[in-house]
C-alpha cells in the first residue's frame, strides 16, 4: 500500500481526479454525478496517502484548509437552528454544500502539486470553458431572435453550468490563461493556442452577458494588470492591455446584442 501511494502516485492521482471534477462541471447535464465522483477520488486518494506514509501531507497549513470547513458548518448550523433535520430543503442542501466539508480535507492530506500540474489542470479548465462556450454560441446562432428577446426581459441564454457559474469561471479561465501566457512556462504553440483561446473566451463573455462574469473579469484584470507593472515591471504590458481590452469591448458591445441590452 505504501508504494502504491507513493507521493509521486498520489500527485498523478489528484491531478486526475481534479480533472475528473473540472470536466463534471461543464457535462453535469449528461452526468450529473460526474464531480461528486472526482471529489470522492480525492479524498480517497488523501486518505490512503494519509495512512500509507503515515504523515498529513499539508499539516503546516491546516489553518487555511480547515477554515472552509467553517463555511460548511455555519450553513448546517444555522439551517438546524431554524428548520431542524426533517426538513428535506435542508438535507438537499447539506449534501450539496459536502464539498466545503470533503475538499479541504483531501487537500489536507494529500502532497502538493507540481507547476506542471497546476498548468495541466488549468488547460483542461480553459479547455472546457472553451468547448461550453462552442456550444452556447452555437445554440445562440440557432436562437438568436429568442434570445435577444429574453434578454431585453432580464432573462438569459440557457448554458452548462448555469450562467452565473459559467460567467466566473470564464473569468477565471481568462486571468489564468494570461497568466500561463506571460509566464512563458508553455509551449510555444501550446502558448499561442492558450492566447487564441484567451481572446475568444474574452469576447464570449461579452455574448453571455452576465454582470457577474464581467465586473469580476474587469475588477481583477484591473488588479492584476496593477501588480504586473508595480511589482514585476512589466509596463508595456500594463498600460497595452487596457487599451486592448476597451477596444474588444467596445467591438463586443456594437457586435454582441445580449451585452448592448445589458
Amino acid at each position: 500500500m505504501k508504494r502504491f501511494f507513493s507521493e509521486t502516485r498520489a500527485r498523478q492521482l489528484g491531478v486526475f481526479w481534479g480533472t475528473v471534477i473540472i470536466a463534471g462541471i461543464f457535462v453535469s447535464d449528461v452526468v450529473r454525478v460526474l464531480p461528486s465522483i472526482g471529489i470522492a477520488g480525492l479524498l480517497v486518494t488523501g486518505l490512503g496517502y494519509a495512512v500509507a506514509q503515515r504523515r498529513i501531507a499539508q499539516r503546516a497549513h491546516w489553518p487555511v484548509l480547515l477554515s472552509f470547513v467553517l463555511v460548511y458548518a455555519l450553513h448546517v448550523g444555522t439551517a438546524l437552528a431554524h428548520a431542524g433535520w426533517q426538513n428535506e430543503i435542508f438535507q438537499r442542501d447539506a449534501v450539496l454544500q459536502l464539498p466545503f466539508l470533503a475538499l479541504p480535507l483531501a487537500f489536507l492530506l494529500l502532497p502538493s502539486w507540481l507547476a506542471v500540474h497546476k498548468r495541466v489542470l488549468w488547460l483542461v479548465l480553459i479547455g472546457g470553458c472553451l468547448a461550453a462556450a462552442a456550444r452556447t454560441t452555437f445554440y445562440y446562432l440557432l436562437h438568436q431572435k429568442a434570445i435577444d428577446q429574453s434578454y431585453l426581459r432580464s432573462q438569459v441564454m440557457p448554458s452548462v453550468p448555469d450562467h452565473i457559474r459559467f460567467s466566473l469561471l470564464v473569468s477565471m479561465a481568462v486571468l489564468a490563461g494570461l497568466v500561463l501566457v506571460l509566464n512563458k512556462q508553455l509551449r510555444p504553440r501550446l502558448r499561442l493556442a492558450t492566447l487564441a483561446g484567451v481572446g475568444l473566451l474574452f469576447l464570449f463573455q461579452h455574448l453571455l452577458a452576465v454582470r457577474s462574469g464581467i465586473v469580476t473579469m474587469y475588477a481583477a484584470g484591473a488588479l492584476w494588470l496593477v501588480w504586473l507593472g508595480w511589482q514585476l515591471r512589466h509596463w508595456r504590458v500594463a498600460l497595452a492591455a487596457p487599451g486592448w481590452c476597451c477596444c474588444w469591448g467596445a467591438r463586443a458591445c456594437c457586435c454582441f446584442p445580449p451585452f448592448r441590452t445589458r
